[in-house]
């Protein structure tokens, strides 16, 4: 359990790395944790075990989870299966800030996803003013792939279980971001 800048979190030119090989596991975070990364950084969350994980269900998570980039910064999240149950909210699962690189993998089981937002799930966007205006063109990349499994997304209708979907903040050449769930 953590509050925030944990859990495979880059921050500030920096690598994080959590790399669990099995067991059930139970992941709590708050805001910048499980695979996100900020500020020229690298964030890894790997968790290799094919048994059921649960993410974030106590704790009411805020934003920048789960495979998430900002600010030139790459996050990446790969699970390797089990039937796993994700609460995110705001710039999660696959999602990209600021010029920055968001990757989620979940490489099957039957996944259920709540999400407290429609800004996540493979959701690319240059964001803030400064960086629309100063490097609009520089690249913001998401992505959200679930391969395998019969997964539900109760909170929202735009993804869905064998769909693939674009999702971008302002429709920008440069904001490049979806997702794919696939049986």
């Amino acid at each position: 359990e953590a509050g925030v800048f944990a859990q495979g979190v880059g921050y500030w030119q920096a690598l994080g790395l959590l790399l669990d090989d099995g067991g059930a596991d139970r992941y709590e975070g708050y805001w910048y944790t499980q695979g996100a990364a900020a500020h020229y950084a690298v964030g890894i969350l790997v968790d290799g075990g094919v048994e059921s994980d649960r993410f974030n269900e106590a704790l009411a998570p805020r934003q920048v989870q789960l495979g998430a980039g900002h600010d030139y910064s790459v996050g990446l999240f790969v699970n390797a299966g089990g039937a796993d149950a994700y609460r995110y909210a705001k710039l999660s699962a696959g999602a990209s800030h600021c010029n920055g690189v968001g990757l989620f993998l979940d490489q099957g089981g039957s996944d259920t996803y709540v999400s407290q937002t429609a800004t996540n799930t493979g959701f690319a966007s240059i964001g803030e003013p400064a960086c629309r205006t100063d490097r609009s063109s520089a690249r913001s990349i998401a992505l959200m792939l679930d391969i395998g499994g019969h997964d539900v997304y109760p909170a929202n209708t735009t993804f869905d279980n064998n769909t693939t979907w674009k999702q971008t903040g302002h429709a920008l050449e440069s904001e490049l971001g979806g997702g794919f769930d696939k049986p």
